[in-house]
Order: C-alpha cells, then sequence, then structure tokens
C-alpha cells in the first residue's frame, strides 16, 4: 500500500496536505488524546479537563493560571523545530503544476517555519505565534488587532512550581495595557480574533476552485488528524467529494474512511510516512 501510495502522489498534479496534532508527535510533541496524549502534566493533578483548560474562560477565572498553560504550550511548540516529514511534503507540492496547499488544524506555527509561503497554509484555530486583546469592542484601540508574540516576554515567565500559576508580568494588549491571549480558537470561544484565520481561508477556497476540475488528477495527504474534533478530517473528505480527489489517510489509531472516497489508509507514524514514499519517489521513474 506504501508503494500504491507513492504512485498516487507521482501521479498528482496538485497536493492537499491536511495535518491535525498526530503530525506534530514525530518533532516530540504530544497529541490531545491516544497513545500519544500529553499537553501540560499539571492538568492531572488539578483535576481538569484539556478542554476546560485550552478555554478563554480560564483567562476570566485565573489569567495567572492560564498563561502557565499557555507557556507550556508556546514554549513546547516554538522550541520544538518542524521534523524533516514537512520539508519533504512541501518538496513534493512544488513539483505540482497545480500546486498544493496545507490545510492544518495545529497551532505550531511549523508549516510557516518550514518555509512554506504564507498564502498556502490555513491554521484552522489559528495560531500560539500570535497576540490579541481579551476585548472585542471599542474599549480598546486594538480590540480588532492581531499582533506577534514576543518571544522573550513568555518564555521569562516565572511560574510557582506549587501553584503551577505565573508569578512574574503577563503579556500585555499594547492598547488598553489588559491581559492579552493568545490568538487561537480556543474550546467555547466567541471571542476569538478570526480576521487572520478569515483571510487563509480566503485563500484556501481560491487554490481549491483553481484546481476544481474533473479532469485534474488530485490527491489529498492526510496525516494524523483526530475524531474527537474531526475539522481536518472533514476537509478532506470534503474536499474529496467535491473535487474527485483521492484520499491517502496517515493514522495510526483511526485510519478507517468512509464509504465512497477512493483512499489508501496506512498506520504509520507522520515522519516514517514522509520518508519512506520519499524513498521510493526517489527510485520511480
Amino acid at each position: 500500500m506504501v508503494e500504491r501510495a507513492a504512485e498516487w502522489i507521482k501521479a498528482a498534479e496538485g497536493i492537499l496536505i491536511c495535518t491535525g496534532a498526530g503530525m506534530g508527535v514525530s518533532s516530540g510533541l504530544g497529541t490531545f488524546r491516544g497513545v500519544n496524549a500529553g499537553v501540560w502534566p499539571p492538568l492531572v493533578r488539578l483535576g481538569i479537563d484539556f478542554s476546560e483548560m485550552s478555554c478563554p474562560a480560564r483567562f476570566v477565572e485565573d489569567e495567572r493560571l492560564a498563561w502557565s498553560f499557555w507557556n507550556f504550550r508556546y514554549s513546547a511548540y516554538t522550541g520544538n523545530p518542524p521534523h524533516e516529514g514537512y520539508s519533504i511534503m512541501k518538496r513534493w507540492g512544488e513539483t505540482k503544476p497545480a500546486g498544493y496547499f496545507c490545510f492544518t488544524s495545529n497551532i505550531d506555527g511549523h508549516w510557516l517555519e518550514a518555509q512554506v509561503p504564507e498564502d498556502r497554509v490555513i491554521e484552522c484555530h489559528g495560531s500560539v505565534r500570535f497576540m490579541q486583546c481579551q476585548r472585542l469592542n471599542e474599549e480598546c484601540s486594538h480590540f480588532d488587532k492581531i499582533w506577534p508574540a514576543d518571544p522573550a516576554s513568555i518564555l521569562r515567565m516565572q511560574i510557582d512550581p506549587e501553584t503551577d500559576k505565573v508569578t512574574s508580568e503577563l503579556p500585555k494588549c499594547p492598547g488598553c495595557r489588559g491581559t492579552a491571549r493568545p490568538n487561537v480558537m480556543m474550546f467555547s470561544d466567541f471571542g476569538v480574533q478570526e480576521d487572520r484565520i478569515d483571510g487563509q481561508y480566503d485563500n484556501f477556497f481560491k487554490w481549491r476552485k483553481s484546481v476544481q476540475d474533473p479532469k485534474r488528477n488530485l490527491v489529498v495527504v492526510e496525516i494524523g488528524a483526530g475524531v474527537a474534533v474531526p475539522t481536518v478530517r472533514l476537509t478532506s473528505e470534503g474536499f474529496c467529494r467535491t473535487t474527485g480527489a483521492k484520499l491517502i489517510r496517515v493514522n495510526p489509531e483511526h485510519p478507517n474512511v468512509p464509504f465512497g472516497i477512493e483512499h489508501i489508509s496506512l498506520t504509520l507514524g507522520a515522519l516514517d510516512f514522509c520518508q519512506q514514499i520519499d524513498a521510493i519517489l526517489n527510485q520511480l521513474p
């Protein structure tokens, strides 16, 4: 099946690359559920579910605990570089006449760090590398602004090991000087500033329209997409149904594909898949 997947990628005129949390495991990052789960160690001790911690209400209830959680995530995502699989798939996409696009639910910013052009990436849940004000009204002059996170201000945070709370200064909104938050779509989040995400969706829709031709040979490569929040899986499947693309689903735990989509399912890890396929592609005529 790996050989057949390589043949599909070789013959493809365009590629949609879709990645979920499983893509980051090969970079040393934990997923939110399953055998590779591991996000923030204090969650178990505090008796808090991940979805309850990754919620804007936490900033209202206890912003110092909230920023301790996000400090850990920011440090993990920016401190672990993208693995080789990112550059391998980028290289595949660059050879295609219809190009490629990367759709991810990951908030680590790794596709952009891997030098994929900004107009070829959609981070549908935002990115820890950008910030916003907690206010979305004109009480703050920056209520509609998004700005790059300051790595130094986050990485130098001091955290009390007994309370798991930040004891040093928290990131501030430059408009109102209130505590800022990551520009990430959290659970039960009605306060995320979506302009950046919306702009990325616009780019994605334009690319999808440009490749939507029943005669065009398209392939979706989907890696590590979970089922609890199935945004990436639904995007992959929807793209296949509307364009006639074939789907290569790479997932050690949830490789199943709905009826009616031509597909290959592989129970491999992200980097292992990329390296195996790349080795075969290098041997194909």
